[in-house]
């Protein structure tokens, strides 16, 4: 729904109760592997007191009731996730897997919340937090992009 999104955040932004606006954005599909790696990260997020920052985007409805029923927290879904591939290429018939199919999703959401006011760090599940980020993202004021380099690629960041 229009605005639904937008509404969500600000949801977590009051939960947050830190008035900055900071969201970690986080995808999950629904195998057993990414769930257990999603809960391992939420986990570790919520000893260090960030898990209420948390906007978690699964691949289906079916996905959320599952990680409502066990990790008692918010749960976002999305019927604009791909479906099938979108493109034949070589590069989709060599990686094409559930993950290319928030790829779309996810930057247009990053779009919408930053758009919306909120600081951003788009993170993977499989990501260890041994310390809040926030700290030192606070102090790069000036900076508008900070990305995170893996095998030469950008691959995460906030905005």
């Amino acid at each position: 729904a229009p605005g639904a999104l937008l509404a969500a955040a600000a949801s977590l932004a009051r939960r947050a109760a830190n008035g900055d606006k900071e969201l970690i954005f986080m995808a999950t599909g629904s195998d057993a592997n990414s769930l257990s790696v999603t809960n391992n990260s939420l986990v570790t997020l919520a000893t260090l007191g960030l898990r209420r920052h948390v906007m978690l985007l699964a691949d289906g409805w079916q996905t959320c009731e599952v990680l409502r029923a066990v990790l008692y927290g918010p749960c976002f879904w999305s019927s604009r996730m791909l479906r099938r591939q979108p493109a034949d290429s070589i590069t989709l018939r060599k990686f094409w897997d559930f993950r290319f199919r928030f790829y779309y999703i996810k930057k247009k959401y990053m779009a919408l919340l930053v758009e919306g006011g909120y600081a951003v760090l788009q993170a993977d599940t499989d990501t260890v937090w041994m310390h809040d980020p926030f700290r030192m993202l606070r102090l790069m004021r000036d900076a508008s992009l900070v990305i995170m380099r893996d095998v030469g690629i950008a691959n995460a960041g906030v905005v």
